[in-house]
């Protein structure tokens, strides 16, 4: 508990936006009103949040006092909304936090011209098992990072859902964002590739090699070809090699660490779904807001290096595997 209790409005009433709804109540926030342009969903918002406002339109919600907003709009539809929220309330944003940089940039300068905070969903950096990562390599248990991949799955039965964005763009953001988290280093440049064997806007399997400061490498893998019930494909794996071990993990199992002693799974303390990054997610936003201070986890900054780093590997892949500078 923070012992802050805030005035939301909830932008989108999707999967992500009624996760992050029914969050807010659990953490004795006051949801007061639900914006969502589509009919059958506000019907579905009226009845899970009876207490709040339902409307079509932000500006419709404008007369319903509030302190913050989570926008939990399809990605290519963030800028708007945030950029029309900063100018009076806090944002959380879910990630990525656009889907190019003009609009990323365009919402750090509306929070810094309105004195309002914004937060970019990155969730994973509250997975309790990243952060004890994250700490095994500060302390340096690995040794000098040489490479990281990470590798993350969808099922094809959604993909044409999803296919408004790039895969890496999409969902491999979420590896781009903690190669740069766990390592700390800069990305540099990247090469990349690209396959369509669906009839989709967008390739539906890409895989990015990335350059880090220092001579380190990453190599992030993004797809949507996962079979309907497959079980023998995990859904997300993630491997850091370092010069004294390496750790690797694999979607919900534990975080494994193999040295010179061996192979042995690392303790954490805390739970690792969504609902449970969720939860500590929203604490921490409210905890950023009461002290008036921006995160020091789910910053923009940290959200539109991630976001160039995949942009620009989407340009690579576009160019036939051409390496690209990441832009800064």
């Amino acid at each position: 508990m923070t012992g802050v209790r805030l005035r939301w409005v909830v932008v989108g009433f999707g999967d992500f936006g009624q996760r992050h709804a029914r969050t807010l109540v659990d953490a004795d926030q006051e949801v007061v009103a639900l914006v969502e342009p589509d009919s059958a969903r506000r019907a579905d918002a009226a009845l899970q949040h009876p207490e709040a406002t339902v409307v079509g339109q932000l500006d419709d919600a404008r007369a319903v006092a509030h302190d913050a907003v989570v926008v939990a709009t399809p990605e290519t539809m963030h800028r708007d909304p945030v950029v029309q929220a900063l100018r009076h309330a806090h944002v959380l944003v879910e990630k990525p936090i656009a889907t190019d940089l003009h609009d990323a940039r365009a919402m750090v300068d509306a929070a810094t011209a309105g004195g309002t905070l914004l937060f970019v969903g990155h969730l994973l950096r509250f997975d309790p098992r990243l952060v004890a990562l994250r700490g095994m390599i500060e302390s340096g248990s690995l040794g000098r990072i040489v490479h990281v991949s990470s590798r993350r799955h969808g099922f094809r039965s959604s993909a044409h859902v999803y296919q408004r964005v790039q895969p890496l763009v999409l969902s491999g953001v979420h590896d781009a964002d903690l190669v740069l988290w766990l390592t700390g280093l800069t990305p540099v440049s990247v090469s990349a590739s690209a396959v369509s064997a669906l009839d989709l806007q967008t390739p539906d399997h890409q895989i990015a090699l990335i350059e880090l400061a220092g001579g380190a490498s990453a190599l992030v893998e993004a797809g949507r070809l996962l079979p309907d019930g497959a079980t023998v494909a995990p859904n997300f794996v993630l491997e850091v090699i370092g010069t004294e071990a390496t750790a690797r993990l694999v979607d919900d199992g534990d975080l494994v660490v193999v040295d010179r002693e061996g192979t042995a799974p690392v303790p954490v303390v805390g739970g690792w779904t969504p609902a449970d990054m969720l939860r500590v997610q929203c604490d921490h936003v409210l905890q950023c807001i009461a002290a008036g201070r921006p995160s020091p986890l789910i910053d923009p900054a940290f959200a539109t290096a991630s976001l160039a780093t995949m942009l620009a590997a989407a340009e690579s892949a576009g160019r036939g595997g051409e390496r690209v500078t990441i832009a800064r």
